[in-house]
C-alpha cells in the first residue's frame, strides 16, 4: 500500500473514537482518552481484526510476549479498556465477551474513510443449532435432577444470573459477574451457559 502525503494508515475509527497506532493515542472527538500501555495494545489488537474472536491465549501472547502472566492480567486489562470506552463488562457496544474463548470487536471500523471488512461474527443458523442443543441439554439436566442427584460432570450447564452492584462505584456494575463467570469456567465440573445462547433461549 502506498502512503500518501498527510495520511496515516494506522488510524482506525469506530463510533466517536479515533485510534492512532503510530502515535499511540485514542481520542473521543478532540479529547484524548487516557489508556495504560497494555489497554492500548489490547484495543489495537482487537480493532485490527473486527468481527473475529481473538482467543485469550492470542491476546496474552500479543500483550506479554516475553512474560508469563495469569489470565487475570488480561481480565483486568479488559476491564480498564472497557471503562475507558465507557461500556459495560459484556461489551454490547464495542467488545463482546465470547465465553470460554476470548473477545470480539463488534463495532464497525474504518481506516482513512474505508470500512475494514469484518470477519463473520454472527451466523444465526449455527447459533440456532447451539440453542436447540442447549435446550435439549437443559431439559435432560432438569429431568435427571428430578429423578436422582448425580455428581457434577463437565457436561453440566450453569446459568449465571446478574449481580446487583451495592457499591458506590458504577465501574463494578457488571464486572463481578464477569469475574465470577471466568472463575467458574476454570472448573472441570462446571460449564457456564453462553450469554448469546441464553438470550436466544429467552
Amino acid at each position: 500500500m502506498v502512503r500518501s502525503e498527510g495520511q496515516d494508515f494506522e488510524d482506525y475509527r469506530f463510533g466517536p473514537f479515533a485510534l492512532s497506532v503510530s502515535r499511540r493515542e485514542l481520542r473521543r472527538g478532540k479529547a484524548l482518552v487516557p489508556l495504560t500501555d497494555k489497554a492500548f495494545d489490547l484495543l489495537a489488537t482487537l480493532v485490527r481484526t473486527p468481527g473475529r474472536t481473538v482467543t485469550r491465549t492470542e491476546l496474552i501472547d500479543a500483550l506479554w510476549p516475553d512474560t508469563r502472566v495469569e489470565e487475570s492480567n488480561l481480565t483486568q486489562t479488559m476491564f480498564l479498556l472497557r471503562k475507558a470506552l465507557e461500556e459495560d463488562v459484556e461489551g454490547a457496544g464495542y467488545i463482546r465477551t465470547v465465553r470460554g474463548q476470548g473477545y470480539t470487536f463488534v463495532a464497525s471500523v474504518s481506516t482513512n474513510g474505508a470500512e475494514v471488512e469484518n470477519a463473520p461474527a454472527w451466523r444465526p443458523q449455527v447459533w440456532g443449532r447451539y440453542a436447540a442443543v442447549a435446550l435439549l441439554v437443559a431439559a435432560g439436566v432438569f429431568w435427571w435432577s428430578r429423578t436422582r442427584n448425580p455428581p457434577l460432570t463437565d457436561q453440566d450447564v450453569l446459568v449465571l444470573a446478574d449481580f446487583t452492584n451495592m457499591t458506590s462505584d458504577p465501574a463494578f456494575d457488571n464486572v463481578l459477574r464477569d469475574v465470577l463467570a471466568y472463575q467458574l469456567e476454570q472448573s472441570p465440573f462446571l460449564k457456564v451457559l453462553d450469554d448469546g445462547v441464553l438470550r436466544e433461549d429467552l
